[in-house]
């Protein structure tokens, strides 16, 4: 593989496997307390974010950088990238818990409605 090409895979994974993450720890009923699944979902969302950015997306943008000629790659992928994941990387992880709850809470409420129209236009009760 390319420079390039794992710069965009790390830039890719960087993103998705915390989501992917966050919603197989929230989603799964490994523990019947939501609250306690939805804080662990976000820690590990949160943790990975981090991880992934230290250890994948900034030596990937480093090693991007110098192959295309930029002049010192190390100040664009450094700790900045490295203090904004730790400081804001628990919100995505938080907004897909909460979506995933309301979603559920609407459903649960409201039910899945059938949209067919019933077989009889009578008052009638069926026998």
């Amino acid at each position: 593989m390319s420079v390039a090409s794992n710069y965009e895979l790390a830039s890719w994974a960087r993103w998705i496997l915390p989501w992917i993450l966050t919603v197989a720890i929230f989603v799964i009923p490994w523990v019947r307390w939501r609250l306690f699944r939805a804080i662990v979902a976000v820690l590990a969302g949160w943790f990975s974010t981090v991880a992934l950015t230290i250890y994948l997306y900034n030596p990937a943008g480093i090693a991007y950088g110098y192959s295309i000629g930029q002049d010192s790659p190390e100040m664009h992928y450094d700790n900045n990238t490295s203090a904004v994941a730790l400081i804001v990387g628990w919100v995505v992880p938080l907004a897909i818990c909460l979506t995933i709850a309301a979603a559920e809470w609407i459903r649960a409420r409201h039910g899945a409605k059938s949209i067919a129209p019933s077989s009889s236009n009578s008052l009638e009760r069926p026998r």
